[in-house]
């Protein structure tokens, strides 16, 4: 019988989702994990409030360190070079309250600097791993400015939880470029908020036998998704030595689609087998209507090495379904008087009633109101 290798998208999503239904030969493995996510699973715009500086080197000063997050601007934490080596503060303990995992943050600092002939730099951690987020030369904002840094993933393994929020720390180093140089460095606050309307697709790869390279094309209803950044999965490069080489992904949001690849940085080593994830693909949602993931069966490669060449390997492909259908309270896939009976049971909740239900928020407001029946009216009728 001829062995097939089957890949999967497994969509967790902010917004409803559904799997086109593919006919399987017999054999082949097929993992979906979850095989549907309601789209309020994820809190969109959920805020996480950044605290107080609570470490520094010895030649930096920091002022007012309890209470430099504060968003009126009455106090800040101040560093400033005594030299051209680097001093920093460190930025910890943010708080928040997340119960699942998030694909991206944006991160966004108020600060203020007046500088010259001096370097600047935003660092972010999480655990041992860091992002340098801007390096920036002898720029002066000599009154507050917010700097957003959209779209971040968490630098272990790309998804952010609880644990990593809890292990996050927001640097700034500052330094003089020459012994002249003066730097004065303000942080008023520094908080991170969950982007809304994103969700990632992970592309994975069931039993397959000493696998050496991959690639694959996904494309989509640009009207309604844009294609926002891949990363490589752990499957093909679980083999260290001698680790991957993951292929620049590309994307055209006008067209719709989205590629990537990975190959073994030696193929002598046997190859990976068994099943796994080999990227996962971050979307925004930009409009309301349906999208198929199209996982393209001839543009997805899948090789082994037989010792001479690359050979193919022989797969099939299950694609996937995404549906936006703003104002279903019950999630029931119809907008009709159910959602509004659903909301006129918590009428004029807010977050902090015990019996808030988020989903009858259809606006998103963080109140149950007029609003939301007004968002019901607007959709009326619609279905998946």
């Amino acid at each position: 019988m001829r062995r097939e290798i089957t890949l999967v998208i497994l969509v967790a999503l902010t917004l409803s989702l559904l799997l086109v239904s593919t006919t399987l030969a017999q054999g082949t493995t097929v993992s979906i994990d979850p095989s549907l996510v309601q789209d309020h699973d994820i809190e969109p715009g959920a805020p996480i409030m950044g605290s107080y500086p609570s470490g520094h080197n010895e030649t930096a000063t920091v002022a007012s360190p309890t209470n430099a997050y504060d968003k009126d601007q009455l106090t800040s934490a101040t560093v400033s070079p005594p030299s051209t080596t680097w001093v920093y503060f460190n930025v910890k303990t943010f708080n928040s309250s997340l119960s699942k995992e998030y694909i991206a943050l944006d991160l966004s600092l108020n600060f203020s600097v007046v500088c010259s002939s001096a370097y600047y730099r935003f660092i972010l951690y999480v655990g041992s791993k860091s992002t340098t987020l801007q390096l920036m030369n002898a720029t002066s904002f000599p009154t507050p400015t917010v700097r957003t840094w959209a779209a971040l993933p968490e630098p272990n393994d790309g998804l952010w939880n609880q644990t990593d929020i809890n292990n996050m720390v927001f640097r700034v180093e500052v330094r003089k470029a020459t012994a002249g140089g003066s730097l004065t460095f303000q942080e008023y606050e520094v908080w991170a908020t969950i982007p809304t309307d994103s969700f990632t697709v992970r592309v994975n790869v069931a039993e397959v036998t000493a696998l050496v390279s991959w690639q694959f094309n996904i494309t989509f209803n640009p009207a309604v998704l844009q294609a926002i950044i891949v990363w490589e999965g752990p499957f093909l490069k679980q083999l260290n030595p001698p680790g991957t080489t993951f292929l620049a992904p590309a994307m055209n949001n006008i067209a719709g689609w989205v590629t990537a690849g990975a190959v073994l940085k030696n193929y002598n080593y046997g190859g990976v087998t068994g099943s796994g994830t080999i990227a996962t693909v971050c979307f925004k949602a930009i409009g309301q209507g349906n999208s198929v993931l199209h996982l393209d069966e001839e543009t997805t490669k899948l090789r082994t090495w037989d010792g001479s060449t690359l050979v193919p390997i022989e797969h099939t492909t299950v694609s996937g379904f995404f549906q936006y259908l703003i104002g279903d309270a019950n999630n029931d896939g119809a907008i009709n008087v159910f959602d509004i009976l659903a909301i006129k049971s918590r009428w004029g909740s807010t977050p902090a009633d015990p019996d808030w239900i988020r989903e009858y928020d259809v606006n998103n407001d963080d109140a149950i109101n007029v609003f939301d029946i007004l968002t019901i009216k607007a959709h009326w009728g619609e279905s998946w």
